[in-house]
């Protein structure tokens, strides 16, 4: 991904709410749609450091790229329930929490790795209270926006319909162009 997407993707987990684990914090919704809690811990950042811990695959964090990283890893989060997540939506009712259904993973500096732990419906904007009970590990944090690996694949694809477009729109151009040419002089 090159420094644009970084810096967008950075940008994005910035600007979470964060709530060190155990603890409370409001996120203000702007736009409404599903919301992912990442569980950033140092265990996270040593999945990362140690590739073959438990004969698992993790990726080491590389200045170079800089982006999410959706594998196996060697550490797993703790589940939602495990860290007493609750959430309460802006007219004090109880949002119901899910488990994240895949494994997207982020690392975007040496000190701060996260991975996706659960999910919840933002159904209408404004703030949404997100607490937690227990801690599994010292010095966690939760930090808590929309879903970054769905932004990412939606750029990605769009870069891909790009290229297939231009490639369907160049070669019949190069045709019609090698066509034309080959005419005049012959």
């Amino acid at each position: 991904m090159g420094r644009g997407g970084h810096h967008t993707t950075q940008d994005r987990l910035d600007g979470f709410a964060r709530l060190t684990v155990p603890g409370a914090t409001t996120v203000s919704v702007t736009d409404p749609g599903t919301m992912v809690a990442y569980h950033e811990s140092a265990a996270e950042v040593a999945g990362y450091a140690d590739p073959t811990a438990n004969a698992r695959y993790a990726t080491r964090w590389d200045p170079g790229t800089r982006t999410i990283i959706t594998v196996p890893a060697a550490v797993d989060p703790p589940t939602w329930q495990q860290l007493g997540l609750q959430v309460t939506g802006p007219g004090g009712a109880a949002v119901p929490v899910v488990t994240y259904r895949s494994s997207a993973r982020y690392d975007l500096e040496p000190s701060r790795a996260g991975r996706a732990v659960a999910t919840f419906q933002a159904t209408t904007a404004g703030p949404y209270r997100v607490s937690t009970a227990r801690a599994t590990e010292a010095g966690a944090t939760l930090a808590v926006g929309q879903d970054i690996a769905r932004s990412l694949v939606l750029t990605r694809l769009g870069a891909v319909i790009l290229g297939l477009v231009t490639v369907l729109v160049a070669v019949p151009l190069a045709v019609v162009t090698y066509q034309a040419r080959s005419r005049t002089h012959s």
